[in-house]
């Protein structure tokens, strides 16, 4: 592997430690996001504790991260596989960022962001599933949760590559780990404190 591509990659890891979220709350409110709600330094965390406004900021910016980093492994990348393996490089990033003892955010945004750069149609194909599941469910997060796992299938149904598959498959097991409380609640297998947070949030 070529030194601009191990650069690149760094980079993307790097973007994805900009956790928005984290320092927003911090701003204007000088408290830890860490410590507030679902403990999570996404947008959707955000939204329980600034609103609208603060959620519509995290997630263009998370959104942003994933656009950005595969466009500059796209443009400065010397190997093919660079683009996908930034994708994976980000969304870690963001749901692990070192500068905060690796305590991040979901990652569902910025991989997203990622595909908009890296493959737009297909991207519109998990859009696509997305809304019949959201009107059957009524619930995003869950629906949002099942779209990212038949993402390598519904990639491997299209015809994309092998390589786009393995991302994709990647990037799954990274969301949905970082998702595994709220999955632990909806499927009862163990006790989350999730409830309490928000109820917390709330006061």
């Amino acid at each position: 592997m070529e030194f601009y591509d191990t650069l690149l990659l760094l980079c993307s890891y790097v973007l994805g430690c900009v956790t928005t979220g984290f320092y927003l709350v911090s701003f204007v409110r000088h408290t830890d996001l860490r410590f507030i709600g679902d403990r999570s330094l996404g947008a959707r965390n955000v939204y329980h504790v600034l609103g609208f406004w603060g959620f519509l900021v995290v997630a263009t910016v998370d959104l942003l991260k994933g656009m950005i980093a595969v466009w500059l492994a796209g443009r400065y990348g010397t190997s093919v596989w660079i683009p996908f393996a930034s994708i994976v490089a980000v969304t870690s990033g963001h749901v692990w960022p070192c500068q905060l003892r690796f305590r991040g955010g979901k990652g569902i945004m910025t991989a997203t962001g990622g595909m908009l750069i890296l493959d737009p149609l297909l991207m519109l194909s998990f859009i696509g599933l997305l809304v019949p599941v959201l009107i059957v469910l009524r619930r995003l997060d869950i629906s949002g949760l099942i779209v990212v796992a038949f993402a390598p299938l519904i990639a491997f149904v299209l015809g994309r590559s092998e390589m786009m598959s393995i991302m994709l498959a990647t990037v799954a097991i990274i969301v949905l780990f970082a998702h595994r409380e709220i999955l632990k609640q909806e499927l009862g297998l163990g006790k989350t404190d999730l409830g309490k947070a928000w109820e917390d949030v709330g006061e």
